[in-house]
């Protein structure tokens, strides 16, 4: 890990928050003012990898690093922090600690602030399940501190700035993986339940007729600009869930960061040797499948990590080529508004623990691997309280809307969020504050399937996802 001081970095930024302007803003009027700081927070191999969400092992090495890419927007005196880490999930107590600790040292609100994770699945979850040993408790330990310094650092080199807001329609790379199936072929879920009508990922055998769920193929961009016009940062955000290929337990940021750092590099030259800051946020991935080919390398055979850097590097040339073309957000107010619903727990019933507990001491056997993945997690779901407290959000930013929440949202939700808006540009981002699971619509649990199996990863009542959308709905109306 890139071991830089952060606690003596956050104590000098609480220092200048309190006795100085940030670095590099001209005194007099502008409409925005925007910065940019990347932070590396790639642990030490032998910390627990998530790998495929059903076997995780240790982290054998590093392929690319992992990071933090945090951007802070200001108009009128207020602010919005926007981080995204390279972690399959963050939880909880990852968000509020960095939220207090940069509330302490700039003064922005928690509400103010969305921290989400990428899904990238070659990084260790933020949260612990899965710990194989110290290793784990010290990367959870020290990556609020490696969030709440890359916000700081963002917020202390921010610029008068244009912003811009568009997306991309990019139906090429998106896809959905949840598969309405002729009645009887899909097999039996991971409890022995037959029944299910939709097939999606451990689907196998089942014959699909056509896709579950819409998709969301926009890819959206905020993009800020100095006053010469030289670019500053931007924030692109998309419904795909990864994109994998990986290999030997290595660390990732997969596509993701591959994106960001293309384009870093592509508009290096246009900046004048100022930075500019990339970041990529994860969508409404839940019911959609890894990225996807553009028609043009469809015969292509990709090596172990070269899909990622090869699609990243087509993404960052399609964006660069249009960022300059998408519209100017009018001068506006920005802020943020965070509420927390208390929602139900699906906790498992006797019968269901009962099974549980037979399927445990069973010896192990290939055909009994994923029974016992999910009888591991009814007894842990069984320690859940009834309800717990999910926190959804809105950051607004002139008439732009950033809408969140902790959970994995269908591209259902997200449209009728987007929607809600009109024409004014809305993003949709996962994964954020927090880890809230699978959030299906209640038509989708009563179609099966993996993503409404009752879990860990999927553990909210099935009418969580309605008064998820209703309450986000409401607030990105808002002006």
């Amino acid at each position: 890990m890139n071991r830089q001081s952060i606690p003596f970095s956050l104590s000098i930024a609480l220092f200048v928050a309190t006795t100085l302007p940030a670095q590099g803003i001209d005194p007099s009027p502008a409409p925005f003012t925007a910065g940019g700081a990347v932070v590396d927070i790639t642990p030490a191999p032998g910390i627990s990898l998530n790998g495929s969400i059903s076997k995780p092992g240790r982290a054998a090495g590093v392929h690319d690093p992992l990071m933090v890419r945090a951007a802070v927007i200001e108009s009128g005196g207020e602010r919005v922090a926007v981080a995204i880490v390279d972690a399959c999930f963050l939880g909880f107590p990852v968000f509020e600690t960095a939220a207090r600790l940069v509330a302490e040292a700039t003064g922005i609100p928690a509400s103010h602030q969305l921290v989400a994770a990428t899904h990238t699945h070659a990084a260790p979850r933020g949260l612990s399940i899965g710990r194989l040993s110290e290793l784990d408790d010290t990367w959870h330990a020290e990556l609020p501190l490696h969030i709440a310094d890359a916000i700081v650092r963002a917020d202390s080199v921010r610029e008068p700035a244009q912003l811009r807001a568009g997306a991309l329609s990019l139906p090429e790379l998106v896809a959905s993986r949840r598969f309405h199936s002729e009645p009887g072929t899909v097999p039996p879920n991971p409890f022995g339940e037959t029944g299910e009508t939709v097939a999606s990922v451990f689907g196998r055998g089942a014959e699909k007729i056509e896709a579950a769920g819409p998709i969301d193929p926009a890819f959206g961009v905020l993009y800020a600009t100095r006053p010469d016009g030289s670019p500053l940062l931007l924030i692109g955000n998309f419904g795909v869930h990864y994109c994998g290929g990986y290999q030997g337990g290595l660390m990732s940021a997969d596509y993701f960061g591959a994106f960001c750092r293309s384009l870093e590099k592509k508009l290096a030259g246009r900046t004048g040797g100022r930075p500019f800051t990339a970041l990529h946020s994860n969508g409404t991935s839940g019911d959609i499948g890894a990225l996807g080919t553009p028609p043009e390398m469809s015969e292509r055979r990709f090596a172990p990590f070269e899909k990622m850097a090869v699609v990243g590097d087509w993404l960052a040339m399609r964006i660069a080529a249009e960022m300059d073309d998408f519209s100017l957000l009018a001068p506006g107010a920005v802020g943020g508004e965070r509420r927390v619903l208390e929602l139900g727990v699906r906790r498992p019933v006797a019968q269901r623990l009962d099974w549980a507990r037979r399927v445990i001491e069973e010896e192990d056997a290939p055909g009994n691997r994923l029974p016992k993945i999910y009888a591991d997690s009814a007894i842990h779901l069984a320690a859940y309280p009834p309800t717990i407290g999910i926190p959804v959000q809105v950051l607004r930013i002139g008439r732009m809307r950033l809408a969140s929440t902790p959970c994995e949202m269908f591209a259902e939700t997200g449209l009728a969020i987007k929607a809600a808006r009109g024409d004014a540009p809305v993003f949709t981002v996962s994964l954020a504050n927090g880890y809230g699971g699978y959030l299906p619509t209640a038509e989708q649990h009563n179609y099966g399937g993996y993503e409404t199996w009752a879990a860990r990863s999927s553990f909210l009542e099935e009418s969580a996802e309605a008064e998820i959308r209703a309450t986000l709905v409401e607030m990105v109306k808002r002006e």
